[in-house]
């Protein structure tokens, strides 16, 4: 089974700001224990270009991680509602055209990825290096990263994890809204939200 992880990560050491964050934009969630003054959190409407109510409430320093082991990875970094930075790399998949429209050959048949493709428009290297308060080799980390050489490097290396790791932050492997929904009791300490 490929490892599907959509999660949300609030700079706070404070599960109850977060608590109360999901319950101001009426959204069910689960919020996991503070670690490294991050509180990791997901909620019933993952995909974080779609969810405007959690993005409008927000008001703190939010990390949106993306993780699909077939396809790719990214991140989205906001403070308060405005995203500062966002970077996604995949490595398989349809390919689209400027407009979000499927390409397809000759044939109709779709057109694939066939390398790794960056999409670094929104990449604000400044707002990126201040996570991780500028320490020169985690920023060196973090640039080799974000540009692999090629497919391969890409997914022998899990940029994805090192990422998450230079941040500090904890909880991201394998955590969804749904799978903290089907498996509560495989994460310890973990406070479920309802509305």
């Amino acid at each position: 089974m490929s490892e599907f992880s959509f999660s949300y990560h609030l700079r706070t050491n404070d599960p109850q700001e977060v608590v109360n964050l999901l319950k101001s934009c009426g959204l069910k969630g689960y919020v996991f224990p503070s670690v490294n003054n991050w509180t990791t959190f997901v909620c019933e409407e993952e995909d974080v270009e779609e969810n405007a109510k959690l993005i409008n409430a927000n008001t703190g320093l939010l990390v949106y991680y993306s993780f699909a082991e077939d396809f790719g990875w990214g991140f989205s970094i906001f403070k308060g509602n405005e995203k500062v930075c966002s970077y996604n790399c995949l490595w398989s998949g349809p390919v689209f055209d400027e407009d979000g429209e499927l390409i397809v050959d000759e044939d109709g048949e779709l057109i694939e990825l066939e390398d790794i493709s960056i999409d670094d428009s929104n990449l604000k290297i400044d707002e990126l290096l201040a996570l991780v308060e500028n320490d020169a080799s985690k920023v060196n980390k973090i640039k080799e990263i974000l540009y692999p050489k090629d497919i391969d490097e890409t997914i022998e290396s899990n940029p994805q994890y090192t990422f998450m790791e230079l941040l500090g932050i904890e909880n991201f492997e394998w955590v969804s809204y749904g799978i903290a929904s089907r498996h509560t009791d495989d994460f310890e300490g973990v406070i479920q939200v309802d509305i």
